[in-house]
């Protein structure tokens, strides 16, 4: 994984893209799910790829408090959500993003728009779907990470 990680901190995974991005990739994506699974880890190469990882992803985090596939990508539920499960591991630094990321959804959620499609991108962003589901099973899964491991 270490030799995976970009310099700016970020993964690009194989299976999800971003339709808005110019490149279709979503390190996004990626790192969020890397970020997660190294939060559990105590040893101190998690921990480093970790910080590098959450600090791309605060980075990238758009003015609506909402992630995209990556910088200036416009804000999707589905992003923000594994973005939010991610930053949910809890550092006191991490606060205020969660918390705009939070605001984000909830917006999302009074408009009626969590079930907006969203089309993520597989295998090289080359096959183009929207699950119907993700919205809500990702943000569920991030507020449940966020209510067990922030104090907001």
């Amino acid at each position: 994984m270490e030799r995976a990680q970009a310099a700016d901190g970020s993964w690009t995974p194989l299976w999800f893209g971003d339709q808005d991005a110019v490149d279709k990739r979503s390190p996004v994506y990626g790192t969020a799910v890397a970020v997660d699974y190294l939060s559990g880890f105590k040893n101190r190469l998690a921990q480093q790829m970790t910080e590098k990882g959450v600090t791309f992803l605060v980075s990238v985090q758009n003015p609506d408090g909402g992630w995209g596939g990556n910088k200036g990508v416009p804000s999707k539920a589905t992003l923000t959500a594994r973005a939010l499960s991610a930053l949910a591991a809890g550092r006191e630094a991490w606060k205020d993003p969660v918390s705009a990321g939070v605001e984000f959804l909830y917006s999302r959620f009074t408009a009626g728009r969590m079930n907006d499609p969203e089309p993520i991108g597989l295998y090289f962003a080359r096959l183009w779907y929207s699950e119907e589901l993700y919205n809500l099973t990702f943000t569920l899964t991030a507020l449940k990470n966020i209510q067990k491991n922030c104090n907001l």
